[in-house]
């Protein structure tokens, strides 16, 4: 309801840049050319596939300049050059035979310098490759993942387009459930029970498409090309780090891009009060630093106003708390999913029975435990 978002201990969607027709992705399409000053810039990284296969990329970067990034003129210019510095810094480290832990100074500065900008980790993260990382085929069509093809690229296959288009489908596609979501955190900040309860019946009743979107990625993207040739390129850096050259010496440990960086399912679980194990939660936090700002208060802020479960189990009636249970419910069978992907993806091709994702962590381990807090937030009948 469009009177929600007035009046409550929240902004509206818009302060946290979230819209009710594409939720996290931002409302505007993402500039799908850096300006002329950073032409350099664009050339090797739109040539990225050719210079990874030929083996060219160190002599390209070598005759790049190091761009000025006061030519740059608002945040869509600098979101679409920190993809492509990010992009470039991390087929720097992993597109040669052997990791080279080294991002050159042309790079490194940059990237420094807008990552603070954008108060953001200074590496590839999700938000970059998935939110302003696409641009539209049929201009007038929809956002979604036939729709959609990439600005920046690592391989120029289907399957790599696929994978990161699945995953902006999942967002857009859950859009509507995020704002259903928002507003009965309104509704629960203002004690208005009635108003809840109508909220989180409408958010059962959309649940199903968050739980059927996840498994997208399986149309269009091989599980043993994922392994093999694109995971790798979205890892971050591990111990002892990597060094940016003309920032400072000492490496630096940072996650590559995960979908533990999307701020959806964190904005459910702080929404519900589902609470995680120590360590998960722990793992969850370090991934804060690497969303938007405006992403990370919208969790944090949703964690503080919401009185969702506290008035289910208060004064909820029969209704209430089956509604919210069908969502806690739906929620852990997003996350089961979730585990069916990994193990395809990830642990089968690997051959192991634990392997670490490019976020840095175990992922059967944390989906498990999360599963497990899922599930435990559901809530007797008779509370």
């Amino acid at each position: 309801m469009a009177g929600s978002e007035l009046n409550n201990s929240m902004g509206p969607l818009a302060d946290y840049g979230i819209t009710r027709t594409r939720g996290f992705i931002p409302a505007t399409d993402p500039l799908q050319k850096l300006p002329p000053a950073f032409a350099c810039i664009e050339r090797v990284s739109s040539e990225l596939p050719v210079h990874l296969k030929q083996g060219s990329l160190s002599e390209a970067i070598k005759r790049m300049d190091s761009p000025d990034l006061g030519l740059l003129n608002g945040t869509a210019e600098q979101e679409r050059l920190f993809l492509a510095l990010s992009v470039l810094a991390n087929a720097c480290v992993w597109g040669q035979r052997q990791p080279d832990f080294r991002i050159p100074e042309t790079i490194a500065v940059p990237l420094t310098e807008l990552a603070s900008a954008l108060q953001r980790k200074a590496v590839l993260t999700y938000a970059s490759m998935t939110f302003f990382n696409w641009e539209k085929i049929n201009p007038n069509g929809d956002v979604c993942a036939e729709n959609t093809r990439l600005l920046c690229r690592f391989l120029g296959t289907r399957d790599e387009t696929w994978f990161v288009t699945s995953a902006l489908h999942l967002e857009v596609a859950c859009a509507p459930l995020l704002a259903t979501l928002y507003d009965a955190v309104v509704a629960s900040s203002r004690a208005d029970v009635d108003e809840l309860e109508h909220q989180l019946a409408c958010l059962a009743n959309q649940m199903h498409v968050m739980t059927d979107a996840v498994l997208k990625v399986r149309e269009q993207c091989d599980p043993t090309i994922f392994f093999n040739d694109i995971r790798p390129l979205f890892s971050g850096w591990p111990s002892p780090g990597a060094v940016y050259e003309g920032v400072s010496k000492s490496p630096r440990i940072l996650a590559g891009a995960s979908a533990a960086q999307s701020p959806l399912i964190q904005s459910f679980d702080a929404a519900l009060g589902i609470r995680h194990s120590e360590k998960t939660a722990a793992f969850l936090d370090g991934m804060m630093p690497y969303m938007l700002a405006q992403h990370r208060r919208f969790i944090q802020e949703v964690r503080q106003a919401s009185r969702i479960r506290s008035m289910v189990m208060r004064k909820g009636s029969a209704g209430l708390v089956s509604a919210y249970n069908t969502i806690t419910d739906a929620l852990n069978e997003f996350r089961r999913r979730h585990f069916q992907l990994v193990n395809e993806y990830i642990t089968k091709p690997s051959g192991q029975a634990a392997i670490t994702g490019t976020g840095g962590s175990s992922f059967s381990e944390f989906l498990r435990d999360a599963g497990a807090a899922t599930r435990q937030a559901s809530l007797p009948a008779d509370h």
